[in-house]
């Protein structure tokens, strides 16, 4: 018998508000009252039922209602895959999904983000993979998705990739796909592909905005950001918390300060200075400005505090040098009961990788693990971090191996840390296995690698990957790449081949390289290069010894006293003076500095 279609409306229309309130108490009271009148055998009731339950995490009613269903469709399979999905069972959704009849592009979806969103992103990727094996053509919530996993994973070959699967599906770059794509592009460090795209969009929304600013401020272009900051105004979009929390981060640098503080301004203007992410780029701008002290009164001022605040306070310690107060912060932040995130975490180890505190990195390890942040990609890389720079290789590695999901980052901090610690061939057995793993290595990758060479003497290996990085994987060497293999030249007694390079690279070479040289002259007494690398150092560097020293310890190898003595006057003329040493040891989590002939920690 058909039930009057006002009851049935009248019940849908109630669960619809509990689940757009997530009123699981009133929508169990629906529930019974649809029970009692009969109505529980109709599928779209029973569906509303589910979604209701799925959507306010109550995975056991929505379970019972779906085992109870006599009839079921694509809605009601893809609401119980979601609910399983969206509370953290990957494995249930996903025998779920498999046991699907037909599913659809909204189920796709579901199984794909439930991935995403759990932190399996090779499983999302993988996923999308099948979807289209399948026939089922994607849609452009699918696109969102998968090029947001490639920006976790700072995987921007298969990001490019995505991006001509979007437009081989004819699917126009919209405010939503357009957005990931330049968030994705910015993020990985393609800055112009993401300013191609931003250009190419026919409509942008504040996210779209935001997404480009933000970019331009972590590329360090924070002129750039205030000019399309003005240009989205012009637009006619109104900034929004987000906006202004992410233009004053932008503005977190000495060339922007006061642009920064007419940003500030506006912020005060149009209300939201009380916001507290917006208040959290505030105190990102002063901090990072040489206004720590102005930053840590803003701080202290504010009766509320949210995690996002916290972690850009401890963030402003650790930039302008002071890793303990920044972990002292760290430990009021949990007393206050903020819980750290995937961002507290990495600011924290960064402090004690920086003090190369073992012990003490140790114990936030245990934290990460106890927290359930083991699993988050940017926590693993800065943990490999963290154990490389404190000669922790074995945990780095240990690490590195247990890690569910690794990016380039991750891979780059193995590579890189095998290469610091003198495991040259590790460290290229890891970029081979990288490679084979179909990992895209960035320009990052390669600093470590020819590093690794570097360290480990490995001149013919040197010569074949700095060779490979731009025939094989398209990436032009920057200087930092030119110095690494320039030094691992001059390390091996190629003296004329590295100089051969300085003279013909196109880039004006900096201290390092100049350095390198130098320190390989004195090592075989090449008098000539070493003078000339000696003038190009007083002139980058006026206020460092090294160069004079360096220069002197040449002369006087070769026996020409007079010419080092003379080195020496020009130092002591010039007011330049060799740097105390300095050796650090750490006593119950702490590490204290001591300089040659220094008593103030006696």
């Amino acid at each position: 018998m058909r039930a009057p279609a006002f009851n049935i409306a009248t019940y849908a229309r109630l669960l619809q508000e509990c689940i757009d309130t997530k009123a699981l108490a009133q929508g169990k009271a629906i529930h019974g009252h649809i029970a009692k009148s009969g109505f529980d055998s109709y599928i779209f009731l029973c569906n509303r039922l589910l979604y209701m339950y799925a959507k306010c995490s109550a995975l056991a009613d929505a379970t019972r209602v779906f085992q109870n269903m006599h009839l079921r469709d694509v809605f009601s399979w893809t609401s119980i895959i979601t609910g399983y999905a969206n509370c953290g069972f990957m494995d249930d959704a996903r025998q779920l999904f498999d046991k699907m009849p037909e599913p659809n592009d909204v189920s796709w979806n579901a199984i794909i983000a439930g991935y995403a969103r759990n932190g399996y992103c090779s499983g999302a990727l993988e996923q999308y993979g099948q979807m289209q094996q399948a026939g089922i053509k994607p849609t452009r919530f699918t696109f969102a998705t998968v090029v947001s996993v490639c920006t976790r994973l700072a995987a921007v070959e298969v990001g490019k990739q995505l991006h001509a699967h979007i437009v081989m599906n004819g699917l126009g770059l919209n405010s939503f796909v357009g957005s990931a794509l330049v968030d994705m592009y910015a993020k990985c460090g393609s800055i112009d592909d993401a300013r191609l795209v931003f250009d190419e969009m026919s409509e942008r929304d504040n996210v779209t905005w935001t997404a480009m600013i933000a970019g331009y401020g972590q590329d360090g272009n924070g002129l750039e950001a205030l000019k399309l900051f003005r240009q989205m105004q012009l637009a006619g979009e109104k900034p929004n918390q987000l906006t202004y929390a992410t233009i004053l981060s932008g503005c977190a640098c000495k060339i922007c300060f006061q642009q920064g503080i007419q940003v500030y301004a506006l912020v005060i203007k149009n209300g939201y200075v009380s916001n507290l992410f917006v208040l959290s780029g505030i105190v990102n701008l002063y901090s990072k400005c040489g206004g720590l002290s102005d930053a840590r009164q803003l701080f202290d001022i504010m009766s509320e505090r949210d995690v996002v605040l916290w972690n850009a306070m401890i963030t402003g310690y650790a930039h302008n040098g002071y890793f303990e107060e920044g972990l002292k912060l760290f430990v009021q932040m949990q007393m206050a009961g903020a819980k750290p995130d995937d961002v507290s975490f990495t600011g924290v180890l960064n402090c004690w990788a920086t003090l190369a505190a073992l012990d003490g990195g140790k114990q936030v390890h245990g934290l990460i693990l106890r927290s359930g942040f083991d699993a988050n990609v940017s926590v693993g890389s800065s943990l490999i971090d963290m154990y490389v720079k404190c000669a922790s290789i074995e945990e780095a590695n240990r690490v590195f191996q247990e890690m569910p999901e690794r990016n380039v980052i991750s891979w780059n901090a193995m590579i890189g840390g095998y290469a610091l610690n003198g495991n040259g061939k590790e460290a290229l057995q890891l970029f081979e296995r990288m490679v084979l793993e179909a990992a895209k290595p960035n320009d990052s990758t390669f600093v470590s690698v020819l590093s690794a060479c570097k360290y480990a003497g490995l001149v013919d290996e040197g010569r074949h990957y700095f060779s490979s990085m731009s025939q094989d994987y398209h990436i032009m060497p920057r200087l930092d790449h030119y110095a690494c293999f320039i030094d691992l030249l001059a390390r091996a007694g190629h003296l004329n081949e590295a100089t051969d390079i300085v003279d013909s690279m196109p880039f004006e070479p900096n201290a390092i390289v100049w350095g390198g040289l130098l320190g390989a002259c004195r090592s075989y007494g090449n008098i000539e290069l070493g003078e000339r690398a000696a003038e190009a150092l007083f002139e980058l560097e006026q206020d460092s010894a090294t160069p004079y020293v360096l220069l002197s310890q040449i002369y006087a190898t070769a026996g020409r006293w007079d010419d080092a003595a003379k080195v020496r006057r020009t130092m002591k003329e010039r007011g330049v003076r060799k740097e105390a040493g300095c050796s650090w040891i750490e006593v119950k989590n702490r590490a204290y500095a001591f300089e040659a002939e220094e008593s103030s920690h006696l």
